[in-house]
């Protein structure tokens, strides 16, 4: 791979901020100092981003709710202000997580959230699911019933809630399987015209 000289560099990244879209730029924050205020966005970011980030702006969990967050200026350096806590607290945010925020245009960031473990924190999916009925007796995550379902979440629209459907306890045997087919032809004889059937009976020498 031949070597990429400074004049590459500098144009690759005028490319990259000035002729792509908005919605392919996304930077990354590690979660230190007094992040539960208020978070910096980085100054490469804010200098070279072609959107206004000042004012209000949306932020778009995992779970697919959104949150408004007051963007403000502080010592030179562009902030997440009123609103960040919130977003702190209902995500149960703590020191060393990181998040990458891609901007989706319309004043708005969707963000992805993960632990220091390195992996996605489950718990940002399922923000705002819980309730007062929750306590360490119980969960409303909890099935409802006794069986043995599975739950299927619409990834492109997790806000919405899930169906239930029930898992297969591996193949029916033979006998439950003749069974309902016996059942299926019975039923198909029972809805054959009085005539038919009168015919049925005579070809098999029933008359």
């Amino acid at each position: 791979m031949a070597a990429t000289t400074q004049k590459c560099r500098v144009l690759e990244k005028n490319k990259y901020w000035k002729e792509f879209e908005s919605n392919r730029h996304q930077f990354f924050k590690i979660l230190v100092g007094d992040f539960r205020n208020h978070l910096r966005v980085p100054k490469k970011f804010t200098e070279n981003f072609r959107e206004k980030l000042l004012g209000t702006i949306h932020r778009r969990g995992p779970s697919g709710f959104m949150w408004t967050v007051e963007v403000e200026k502080m010592f030179n350096h562009v902030v997440f202000q009123n609103g960040w806590p919130t977003f702190v607290e209902e995500h149960r945010l703590e020191k060393a997580d990181l998040l990458v925020f891609r901007y989706i245009g319309n004043s708005a960031f969707n963000v992805v959230i993960f632990d220091s473990s390195g992996c996605v924190r489950e718990g940002s999916y399922f923000v705002r699911e819980h309730t007062n009925a929750c306590s360490n007796d119980g969960c409303v995550l909890d099935k409802e019933d006794g069986e043995d379902c599975e739950d299927i979440i619409d990834l492109e629209k997790p806000h919405i809630q899930k169906r239930k459907i029930k898992k297969g306890r591996g193949r029916p045997s033979s006998k439950a399987v003749d069974a309902d087919n016996r059942h299926q032809s019975k039923a198909r004889e029972d809805k054959q015209p009085r005539a038919q059937k009168l015919a049925n009976l005579l070809s098999r020498g029933k008359y």
